[in-house]
């Protein structure tokens, strides 16, 4: 008996190792994004979906009873083996966010835009990191998309088969779900990916999130106040990124490369640090 028991005992450690989550939690300047995670759930139902929609305090762009029909069409048409879509996905995320009663977020299409292309970068080039082969940061995608950001953040996760499961993944992890109820994050732009890896389907959810740094005009800025400086402070550090990311194209000659949009991101940088130096200088 005593023997039956150890043996049970050393089956579920190994169990708790091998089926622990990998997750990294990384720090960066103004982004946070934490690394992968697996499971299944039944996705919410359209109906229960348009319940929640419909919450009289729930203050979302989300609300009104067109918006209701529009995420009923979305779902609708993508009807496919991942059960939920993008439109569901980011319920669950401003449920949570209702529910302790933080702002929501809004579906920004620029970072629809930049989550799609992570997912699709990841496919392309084999990788499930935040951070590319190419050592190319996962905001800048956001940043090719026009989102210049003031605050980024990324989710990742793979082998998920529901927006429910891959959901409570996120929310089940510290790092992840620091991301869905940051109070700092205004936007959400979601992918959800199939891809086929040995032979079988899997899919790829990127979520990310961000607030868009304002431009500033030193014709419509009167001082150099502290939320100016915050501002120029992370364009200062953005560029010391961009600088590096396009050294190491260069160091190791990758002309097929992201590099040209790196250098317009980095120009976009220099003209808003032009503009932050003028207004310091009170000109």
């Amino acid at each position: 008996m005593r023997k039956l028991f150890f043996g049970l005992l050393v089956l579920i450690i190994i169990w708790i190792v091998v089926a622990k989550p990998n997750f990294q939690q990384v720090e960066w300047p103004n982004v946070s994004f934490v690394n992968k995670i697996k499971s299944d759930n039944l996705a919410p139902s359209l109906s229960q979906m348009k319940e929640f929609l419909s919450i009289k305090h729930f203050n979302t762009s989300v609300k009104s009873a067109q918006e209701i029909s529009n995420v009923e069409t979305e779902m609708e048409e993508e009807k496919d083996d991942f059960n939920g879509n993008m439109a569901g996905l980011i319920v669950l995320v401003n449920k949570e966010r209702f529910d302790r009663e933080l702002k929501p977020l809004k579906k920004n299409n620029l970072l629809m835009s930049s989550a799609k292309q992570k997912a699709e970068d990841m496919i392309k080039n084999k990788y499930f990191e935040h951070i590319s082969g190419e050592h190319i940061q996962p905001w800048v995608f956001a940043e090719i998309s026009g989102y210049r950001y003031q605050t980024f953040g990324e989710n990742i996760a793979n082998e998920y088969l529901s927006i429910n499961s891959v959901h409570k993944a996120f929310m089940d992890s510290v790092g992840h779900r620091q991301n869905i109820l940051n109070k700092n994050f205004r936007d959400i732009g979601v992918a959800i990916m199939p891809f086929q890896e040995n032979e079988q389907q899997k899919y790829l959810v990127v979520e990310h999130f961000g607030s868009y740094l304002k431009d500033i005009n030193v014709n419509q800025e009167k001082k150099y106040t502290e939320k100016i400086r915050l501002r120029c402070k992370i364009q200062k550090k953005k560029k010391k990124e961009v600088i590096k990311m396009i050294k190491y194209q260069k160091d190791n000659k990758l002309t097929e490369s992201i590099l040209p949009k790196l250098k317009t991101i980095e120009q976009d940088i220099d003209n808003y640090l032009k503009e932050c130096q003028k207004i310091k200088e009170g000109i």
